[in-house]
This record gives C-alpha cells, sequence and structure tokens, in this order.
C-alpha cells in the first residue's frame, strides 16, 4: 500500500523558500532544503503506528529533472 502523505502533515529540517516545501507524489513541485548539506530530513506523519517497509521517490513533475540519489 503506498501513502500519499498530504503536504500539511509533512515537517522538514529546512526549506529553500516557500515553493520548495512540497513534495506529494505526482506533484509539479518538490522539497528542497535551505542548504544543501548532509542532515537534512523530511517528517511525515502517517496518523497512526505503521510500519514503513520501503519509500516512494519520484522526480519534480516540471521540467526539472531533480531527485533524490542517496540516501
Amino acid at each position: 500500500m503506498t501513502v500519499n502523505v498530504p503536504d500539511i502533515k509533512r515537517a522538514f529540517s529546512s526549506t529553500f523558500d516557500a515553493a520548495h516545501k512540497f513534495g506529494m507524489l505526482d506533484s509539479s513541485q518538490a522539497w528542497s532544503a535551505g542548504v544543501a548539506a548532509l542532515g537534512a530530513w523530511a517528517q511525515m506523519d502517517l496518523g497512526e503506528t505503521r510500519v514503513v517497509t520501503g519509500a516512494v521517490v519520484q522526480q519534480r513533475g516540471d521540467e526539472h529533472t531533480q531527485y533524490v540519489t542517496k540516501y
């Protein structure tokens, strides 16, 4: 089962600007950390205790080909 957590249920260590605080699947925008450095994080509230067995990563849905390459 894939859970596409709403943007309002997400928190981030920092954001590049107000436009880069989104990151739902199939979104035209993406989360970007305020500074490209180790230790940046994204947290998602699943609403209940769940076992997470994986993560889905996509590139941005616009003309930019930006995506996570390392965890």
